[in-house]
């Protein structure tokens, strides 16, 4: 808690700025570039029984694997409470004219709902709210997008239209190593969950244009499953983008998301290439061992241009 505390006066001690942005926790961008950029983080709920932390503030990502490798019980998420978005909208409000919030998908969490609900009953005025369609780095890319378009002059209403944008021409592949949590989540059956097991078959799923959970393909044996994501990621991005940003998060598999980056730096020359350790709000859901590539093509033409017309 201190450390967003911290964060909101180093806001609030330098020059007012037009827009400031704000994501929630689920977004896997590292401190440093939440830092760098003075993006605002809204906290979702961790609870491991009767224990509840908030995401990132309270339960940093190394301290959630550790616990849920050793809790007795399975650990389950919550969106932000009201008083969470209220605070950190107006700390945003009181350093900035508008302030531009990308959150977790609405198809995924409750998360965005509460956003505006609370923005509302609080009379938080001046707020744009982006639904990232995304989760994890999907998001947390196009905060950071944002800012950059907030630090270059434009105004909130413009950067929400342009990430709207990039996100319809952005996506992710993830694979999970056990189904064990997604049972728990209620994202496959069990069913289907038990044959996959017994056949030793990784799944590889995406998120649609609304943000729901679709399947992509699947492969039998974990060594089988980066060459596959490589080869459709080939094809999703043939002809290459001018302009592409990779973000990889893992449940603590770091060899796999290094071997990832190095592929894709060597043959996409990103703009950036990111590497996080899953937040516990993500891995709850999706269990030891797996892992997601999230890119966003930054190409085409932008729907507003500073000083000149829309």
């Amino acid at each position: 808690a201190e450390d967003m505390r911290a964060q909101h006066r180093r806001m609030s001690h330098g020059a007012r700025r037009p827009v400031a942005l704000v994501v929630d926790s689920s977004a896997d961008l590292p401190d440093t570039v939440l830092d760098r950029h003075h993006i605002a983080l809204v906290p979702l709920q961790v609870m491991f029984g009767d224990q509840t932390f908030r995401d990132r503030v309270q339960l940093k990502g190394e301290e959630f694997y550790q616990r849920m490798r050793t809790s007795k019980v399975n650990p389950t998420t919550s969106q932000p409470t009201p008083a969470e978005f209220v605070r950190v909208l107006r700390d945003a409000r009181a350093e900035a004219d508008e302030v531009v919030a990308v959150l977790l998908a609405s198809r995924l969490s409750g998360t965005f709902a509460s956003g505006q609900m609370a923005a509302k009953a609080a009379g938080i005025d001046r707020v744009e709210f982006v639904d990232s369609a995304s989760a994890s780095l999907g998001l947390g890319l196009l905060a950071l997008r944002g800012a950059e378009l907030a630090e270059s002059g434009w105004p909130a209403k413009a950067i929400a239209d342009e990430l709207r944008r990039v996100r319809r021409q952005s996506g992710c592949f993830i694979t999970v190593d056990r189904f064990d949590n997604l049972l728990r989540s209620g994202r496959v059956s069990r069913g289907k969950a038990l044959i996959a097991g017994m056949l030793d078959v990784k799944p590889i799923l995406s998120l649609d244009e609304q943000g729901g959970i679709v399947p992509v393909d699947r492969v039998r044996g974990r060594n089988n499953v980066v060459p596959r994501v490589l080869s459709l990621l080939e094809r999703r991005l043939s002809p290459r983008p001018a302009t592409v940003r990779f973000g990889i998060v893992h449940a603590e598999a770091p060899e796999i998301a290094e071997r990832i980056r190095a592929a894709l730096v060597a043959a996409y020359q990103p703009r950036d290439c990111f590497v996080s350790l899953a937040t516990g709000v993500l891995g709850t859901h999706v269990g030891f061992g797996a892992w997601a590539v999230f890119w966003q093509v930054e190409d085409g033409t932008p729907s507003h241009i500073p000083g000149g017309s829309r």
